[in-house]
Parts: C-alpha cells; structure tokens; sequence
C-alpha cells in the first residue's frame, strides 16, 4: 500500500451509516491511522459507543429525512471547518419481488439508498475541501441486479450516477460556476 492509501492522519471524515457493518469497520479502520471522525447513523445507541470509543462524534441520522442531512452535515463541517472525506454506506434492502413489494417499502428504500445518499452529496459540497474524497458505497449487483434485488440495483445505480456526474464537472461548467471536483 503507497503512503497516498496509508497515511490520513489528520483527515476529516464523516461516516454515515457508521453504527455497524461497512460504515463500522470503515470508522475503526480510520481513526487507526489517524482521522477525525464524526459518525452519523440510526442506532444512535451504538453510534454513540462507537464515537467514545475512538474520540469521534456521534450524530443521529435517519438519510430519508431532508432536514435532518442538512443539521448533521452542518453540524459536522462547524466542527470540522471544513471535510476532507465523506463516506455514505446507509442503505435499505427489501429483499423481495417487486409483486410481494408495498408502495411505502419501496419509497422508503429509494428515499434512503438514491434520494439519501444524493442528498448527503449535494449538501456536503459547500463543505469540502478542494482535494475531498467522497465515497458512495453500492453493491456489486449494481448493474446486474439479482432475482428480487433490483430495487437496490436501481436505486444504488441512481447515486452512483449523481457522484460520477459531479466528478465530472469543471469549475468552468456554466450550470454550477465554482463546484468544485471530490475525488471518486
């Protein structure tokens, strides 16, 4: 590994979906090597262990709630100043066929795993510095979805989108003069 991948100390990262799984271990694995981290998630039980435990913040996030993105985001860059990285890893998977699927399960999945994780990005673009990092985490089936798993594919497929759109914007594109590029 190039001291580029090994070396963060310093960093200021802000996890979401950081009381478990990917986001978890994520989160360990970076104060190790020296972040600041501000952890964001449901669970804020958990979260809040977690956050003692490595010196970190914890913030109660549910990402289907506009407003709440917003407060935690801003709460996080006061604290902060700026972010060097944020990390989306939230997601809701409804593992059925869409026939056995109701409506609300379905907007709740699309308001986490697309709207959410969108509007983490758009909301934490004032607060990034010009070398960010933004990570949208998706599965592998994006693209390829799997025998009820297609909501997810679809869903995961849309943010993954939105960050790969930004990425290619120019401080000169005229629709968002100043926007500036986080690294994929």
């Amino acid at each position: 590994m190039s001291d580029r991948h090994s070396s963060i100390a310093g960093t200021r990262m802000l996890i979401i979906g950081a009381s478990s799984g990917i986001g978890q271990a994520l989160a360990l694995a970076a104060h190790s090597r020296g972040a600041a981290v501000a952890l964001a998630a449901r669970r804020v039980d958990r979260l809040s262990e977690l956050a003692d435990r490595l010196g970190g913040t914890a913030h109660e996030l549910d990402v289907s709630d506009p407003r709440a993105i917003e407060s935690v985001i801003s709460a996080v860059a006061a604290n902060f100043g700026k972010l060097d990285a944020v990390v989306f890893t939230s997601a809701v998977v409804p593992f059925a066929l869409i026939e056995e699927t109701d409506v609300e399960t379905w907007l709740h999945a699309y308001a986490v795993n697309a709207v959410g994780a969108s509007h983490v990005l758009r909301t934490a673009l004032p607060h990034l510095t010009d070398s960010a990092t933004v990570v949208i985490a998706s599965s592998h089936d994006v693209g390829r979805p799997a025998r009820g798993c297609g909501r997810l594919s679809r869903e995961q497929g849309r943010a993954r989108r939105d960050l790969a759109l930004l990425a290619g914007r120019t401080s000169r594109d005229r629709r968002d003069p100043g926007q500036r590029r986080p690294h994929l």
